[in-house]
């Protein structure tokens, strides 16, 4: 088990970077990362899905797999251990397939793109399991990011977009004043500020941002990119929504799609 777990971390690295990715296949002599990985991932779907005493007798008879659980889950408890990695394991491989859901044009490819938000989807359900709330909402956001990136009409940005409302009503719900939520909770607040300004509600913009503003500013990236969509819908200045309603070409409808999954 302890294998599956260590080779979990070492494809994890090549996922989130290509020129590691040949690094990584080269020194540790893996083949298609592709197909290592889907490997992986059965495993620890297998070990999840295990009756508990399984798990346990696995810990007793391995004191490193032991030590490891412990590192992941303070009550010791295997199977807790196992899903949690398995979620993480899950949201890397996501990212990875976003990032080359590209088709030959060069444009996203809106197959592959619903095929990784079904890989999020996988690990939001999970999180929601552990009742892991900060884990679970960004899953939950990059479910929505990705379906926008899918998108291929302003009209059908908009309504997809729309489900940032709900996620925003629950990150509310569950907000904790730590660095890793308040990180999760900004960027998912830009996604529904963006969403906003781009809808014409300029009066919710300067509601959320009456009482939310130190939130949004908490990430300076994604601080930048919502004021960039502010200034573009005319919220605080700058041209006007009618206006820009004349120049929405396919071009400026994508470049909003990207401001808005950041």
């Amino acid at each position: 088990m302890l294998d599956a777990v260590a080779k979990a971390y070492m494809l994890a690295v090549a996922l989130e970077n290509d020129i590691l990715a040949l690094f990584v296949q080269r020194r540790c002599g893996l083949g298609d990362i592709m197909k290592e990985t889907e490997a992986v991932k059965k495993t620890l779907e297998k070990a999840a899905t295990a009756h508990p005493d399984e798990l346990r007798k696995i810990a007793e008879s391995d004191a490193d797999f032991a030590e490891w659980v412990t590192t992941r889950n303070a009550k010791g408890d295997a199977g807790i251990a196992v899903e949690d990695l398995m979620s993480w394991f899950i949201h890397m491989l996501a990212r990875y397939k976003v990032v080359h859901a590209v088709n030959k044009k060069g444009e996203p490819d809106e197959e592959k793109l619903k095929e990784a938000a079904e890989e999020f989807k996988k690990a939001r359900k999970i999180e929601r399991k552990l009742k892991q709330w900060r884990n679970y909402l960004a899953n939950h956001g990059s479910v929505l990011r990705t379906r926008v990136l899918a998108t291929k009409s302003w009209e059908e940005f908009l309504k997809t977009a729309e489900g940032s409302r709900k996620l925003w009503m629950k990150t509310e719900k569950h907000y904790e004043p730590t660095a890793g939520y308040l990180a999760m909770a900004a960027a998912i607040l830009g996604q529904y500020l963006v969403y906003l300004a781009a809808s014409g509600d300029k009066e919710g913009v300067a509601k959320l941002l009456k009482e939310w503003r130190w939130l949004l500013d908490y990430d300076s990236e994604v601080s930048v990119a919502a004021r960039l969509v502010f200034r573009l819908f005319g919220v605080g200045g700058g041209q006007g929504w009618k206006r820009l309603r004349a120049y929405l070409t396919h071009g400026f409808y994508r470049s909003i799609c990207q401001l808005y999954v950041r």
